[in-house]
């Protein structure tokens, strides 16, 4: 096991050894108290990030879902609007078509042509 300098570890080892000396399992005993403030330190800075990582995140969700809403309610209106102008259209066609076959009723008594012979 090759072990390199302590200025490049993250932990040193209590017992120091010279960098690129060869060490067998169990010849060096780790410091635990710095490990331990390490492992705090990382987690303390991944609780952080994670936080503010978060915030904006969530701000990100409640925007899209507004967004989302806004267009649910606009394609509501859309729909509501089209039922009424179908309405429209299907009341004015009937008067039109109404209008007609008065016209085409009035024109046939003014030739005095029955219905049944045209």
């Amino acid at each position: 096991m090759r072990y390199p300098s302590a200025a490049k570890s993250k932990a040193p080892p209590i017992i120091h050894r010279p960098e690129g000396s060869y060490v067998k399992a169990g010849d060096l005993s780790w410091n635990s108290i710095l490990l331990r403030r390490r492992m705090r330190s990382i987690s303390s800075n991944q609780r952080r990030e994670s936080q503010f990582g978060a915030h904006p995140g969530e701000q990100q969700l409640e925007i899209q879902k507004s967004v989302v809403d806004s267009e649910i309610q606009a394609a509501e209106l859309k729909v509501e609007f089209a039922a009424s102008d179908l309405e429209k259209f299907a009341k004015g066609e009937a008067l039109r078509l109404s209008a007609m076959a008065n016209e085409i009723t009035n024109v046939l008594e003014t030739l005095q042509i029955a219905p049944g012979t045209a």
